[in-house]
C-alpha cells in the first residue's frame, strides 16, 4: 500500500471525526511516513509497520467515542462508545453485550414500573371523573401508596441509571486499553 492509498483510506474512515482532529491525526501520520522515509524504508514497509488503516481509524473512533461519553455522559454518546468499543473485539459482543443488555432492561423496567407507580392515583381520579369507576376512599388512599413506591422506585431507578453509565464507561476504557496492549 502507497502513502496515498494508506492517506486516503485513513481519511474516508475517520470521516465521523471532526475535522480539526481528523486534520491533526493524518498529519501525525504523514510524519510517521516522512520519518520512514528518512530511515530509507519504502511506503509499504512503513504502511505494514502502521498496520491497516481500517484497524487505527477503529481505535481512533473508539477512543474519541469513549472520550466524548466520558466528558458528556449522555445516553447517546455512552450507546455511540459501547458500538465502538464493543466492534473492537468480537468477544465482547457475545459474553459481555448480552448480560448488559439484560441490567439495561431491568433498569428500564424499574422506570416503567416507576412512572406506573406515579400515575396510579391521576389515573384513579381520571377514571372516577369519566365516570368509569366510582370513587371509593380506600382505592384512593391505596393508589397514593403506590404513589409513594414509585416515587422511591424512581429514584432507586435513577441512582441505578447513573451507576450504570459510570461502570459500562469504566469498563470501556479499561477494555480498551487492553485491545491496545497498554
Amino acid at each position: 500500500m502507497t502513502k496515498d492509498q494508506f492517506m486516503n483510506e485513513l481519511d474516508r474512515r475517520l470521516k465521523a471525526l471532526p475535522q480539526a482532529e481528523r486534520m491533526d491525526i493524518l498529519q501525525d501520520y504523514r510524519e510517521h511516513f516522512g520519518f520512514g522515509a528518512e530511515a530509507g524504508k519504502t511506503d509499504q514497509e512503513i504502511a505494514v509497520k502502521l498496520g491497516h488503516p481500517a484497524h487505527i481509524a477503529r481505535e481512533l473512533l473508539a477512543d474519541y467515542r469513549l472520550n466524548q461519553a466520558t466528558a458528556t455522559t449522555s445516553t447517546t454518546n455512552t450507546f455511540r462508545a459501547i458500538l465502538a468499543v464493543g466492534g473492537l473485539s468480537f468477544l465482547n459482543l457475545v459474553f459481555v453485550l448480552g448480560p448488559a443488555i439484560g441490567v439495561y432492561g431491568m433498569i428500564l423496567g424499574l422506570w416503567g414500573t416507576a412512572l406506573g407507580g406515579i400515575a396510579t392515583p391521576f389515573a384513579l381520579l381520571l377514571f372516577a371523573a369519566m365516570g368509569l369507576q366510582t370513587f371509593l376512599w380506600f382505592e384512593f388512599f391505596l393508589a397514593l401508596t403506590f404513589c409513594g413506591i414509585g416515587i422511591l422506585m424512581g429514584l432507586a431507578a435513577w441512582k441505578m441509571t447513573i451507576l450504570a453509565k459510570k461502570l459500562t464507561l469504566r469498563y470501556l476504557k479499561f477494555n480498551l486499553k487492553v485491545i491496545k496492549g497498554e
